[in-house]
């Protein structure tokens, strides 16, 4: 018969035959991966933006360059053009019988984005054994950690996106401008179904006209406005229930579903619903209008997004650079009698293409 091992409360583990198996540290070293594990499940469960935007990841450093490149041009060849030469050489050597070039201009770029200070969620277990010997307890904490991790982590990549988008509306290049996309209401609560989506539409016209990839779309919404691009009968013929996206005369029926709540697509962009998008700005928060950081950030998140009801981009509209990923970290305090859990991450983000961007406000 195999030997069946029993947890002792004094911290060790006892088998069968009375012989003492492992130390308090090796089991806590077992807990913590445990513990870290499900914190790590539960950061990839709730959040929202890992994995549709470009990540990079670093071993060292503070900073982080993302490069990218403009769009070329194209021409017809003449007889005796040099093509190593550009246009802009051959012109402003002011001589009549010379020939511009043919050789394109590509314009080249990279953004840098710095590490924020590190982002820590925490909790305190009171008594440690009575945790490992009862799962609902460490379940519960290291959902939150997690949870907790993942909120801030979006957050600070929308925040990104939008801030990015804020900046870019008038760029004299229209292929390297973001778009700012109103709705015909004043208010939040009054948009309707075929509001939003006459916006995500047009967002997505936008991307066409900028060159935007159509692959890897997204379309990020507050979860009212989610639940109205599912449930609101104006953008359907009168009498119907269910929006224009989950009807089945639009759609074929594989487009969504009204009893599940869920719906795929709107415009060619995959709909991620989320309570994530930034609301308050960070500078009303800290008091002044030209505060733009909290403490310990070291990018730029701010800007005022009290009426964003929808955020539209394509992966390259944003980076992320990470030094540190969720990771995990516990130490049994005597004078408390418990230990502290901390999940804890380093990283930054920042607005890459802003092109890429297309946010939806509730202004009329």
């Amino acid at each position: 018969m195999a030997s069946v091992s029993k947890l002792s409360l004094g911290g060790s583990i006892q088998n069968t035959t009375g012989a003492w198996n492992g130390t308090f540290a090796t089991d806590n070293a077992m807990f913590l991966k445990i513990f870290g594990g499900e914190v790590f499940s539960s950061f990839e469960r709730y959040t929202v933006t890992d994995g549709k935007h470009r990540v990079r990841n670093i071993s060292s450093g503070k900073t982080a360059q993302f490069p990218f490149t403009g769009r070329n041009t194209a021409q017809y060849f003449k007889p005796g053009t040099n093509i190593l030469e550009d246009n802009a050489q051959a012109q402003n050597k002011g001589a009549a019988d010379v020939t511009p070039g043919a050789l394109g201009l590509v314009q080249v770029a990279e953004k840098t984005i710095n590490i924020d200070d590190l982002l820590i969620s925490t909790c305190f277990i009171d008594d440690l054994d009575l945790a490992k010997s009862h799962y609902d307890y460490r379940g519960p904490f290291s959902k939150e950690i997690g949870r907790a991790l993942a909120f801030a982590y979006d957050k600070a990549v929308f925040e990104a996106a939008l801030t990015s988008a804020l900046g870019n509306t008038s760029a004299a290049d229209p292929f390297q401008s973001s778009q700012k996309l109103k709705t015909s209401n004043g208010t939040m609560s009054a948009n309707t179904s075929k509001q939003i989506i006459d916006s995500i539409y047009e967002a997505a016209q936008g991307f066409d006209e900028r060159y935007v990839p159509e692959d890897e779309r997204y379309v990020f919404v507050r979860p009212r406005e989610y639940n109205k691009l599912l449930k609101d009968s104006e953008a359907t013929t009168a009498g119907s229930l269910g929006s224009s996206l989950v009807h089945r005369d639009y759609t074929g029926g594989g487009n969504g579903n009204l009893a599940e709540n869920f719906v795929v697509k709107c415009a060619g962009m995959t709909v991620v619903k989320t309570p994530h998008l930034p609301i308050l700005d960070r500078s009303l928060d800290a008091g002044a209008a030209n505060v733009k950081a909290w403490d310990g950030q070291n990018n730029d998140y701010h800007g005022n997004w009290t009426d964003t009801i929808a955020l539209c981009w394509h992966p390259e509209a944003v980076g992320t650079v990470k030094l540190k990923d969720v990771t995990m970290e516990s130490e049994y305090l005597i004078a408390r009698q418990g230990t502290l859990m901390v999940g804890k991450m380093a990283v930054g983000h920042g607005g890459l293409r802003p092109e890429c961007v297309a946010m939806i406000e509730a202004v009329a």
